[in-house]
Parts: C-alpha cells; structure tokens; sequence
C-alpha cells in the first residue's frame, strides 16, 4: 500500500466522524486521524511508525465530484517510530 493510498483511506476515515462545516467542507478530528507506516527490518521483522501532527481539510461537491479537493499537511517533525534515534534521524 503506497503512502498516497494510506493518506487518502485516513483522511476518509476521519473525515467521515467530522461535523460538516459550511454544507461541503470537512475537518480531519485530530483524535481520528493517523497517518501510519510500516517497513521490514533487515527481513526479521516488521517496524512501525506515525505522523502525529495531522491536518486535513476536504471540499465535497457532490454536483461535481472530481471538482472536490483534498489538503493534507503533516508535520515531519511529528514522526513516531518508538526509536528516539530514529525519529531524530
């Protein structure tokens, strides 16, 4: 799964448990928003991280459809991976 395709399912998911502002726009809810990743460790095993700082915004035109448009920031200072060495590298 390709980080474009994991954004796109996370800012779905929040978005859909977010209030509605002004009709067509929605919110990511930082409480429901994770953009998480995976990578394999040398083929022993599987590590994980996240971004924390998260913030999305989704204009729907459900007349249009394509017309809609998605803005994702994520803060790469917000990276978790459980190594602070890591993380600071």
């Amino acid at each position: 799964m390709n980080v474009r395709t994991v954004l796109l399912a996370s800012t779905i998911v929040a978005l859909a448990s977010a209030p509605a502002l002004a009709g067509t726009i929605y919110n990511t809810d930082p409480g429901h928003t994770e953009v998480r990743f995976g990578w394999n460790h040398a083929g022993v095993s599987m590590q994980h991280g996240e971004f924390t700082g998260i913030e999305g915004t989704l204009d729907f035109d459900p007349e249009n459809v394509e017309a809609s448009t998605l803005s994702v920031v994520i803060d790469p200072a917000s990276i978790s991976t459980g190594v602070e060495a890591l993380d600071g590298h």
